[in-house]
């Protein structure tokens, strides 16, 4: 747990077919106890992601499924992400 929290994230979008696109993705971040410590990027205290999925562009917003995975020693497992509506 920690009270500060940077992230960056980063996704390409295809279009593959009418309203269905291909996604690829990844994403950057930490979380700390104090302001000094985000800084230190140099420390390994940022953690990576990557991943890729379909989106669907739908009346109520994007739907969108991907499977992403941690990087870097991070582990190993795949984790499964699903999201529909709007992008903020």
């Amino acid at each position: 747990p920690g009270r500060n929290l940077i992230l960056a994230s980063g996704e390409i979008q295809q279009r593959v077919y009418k309203s269905w696109y291909l996604a690829v993705f990844m994403d950057t971040g930490s979380v700390s106890g104090s302001d000094s410590s985000l800084i230190n990027v140099g420390e390994g205290k940022y953690k990576y992601g990557a991943g890729a999925g379909v989106v669907v562009l739908t009346p109520i917003g994007a739907v969108e499924v991907a499977g992403a995975r941690p990087l870097f020693g991070g582990g190993k497992t795949w984790q499964l992400e699903f999201s529909v509506g709007a992008e903020l």
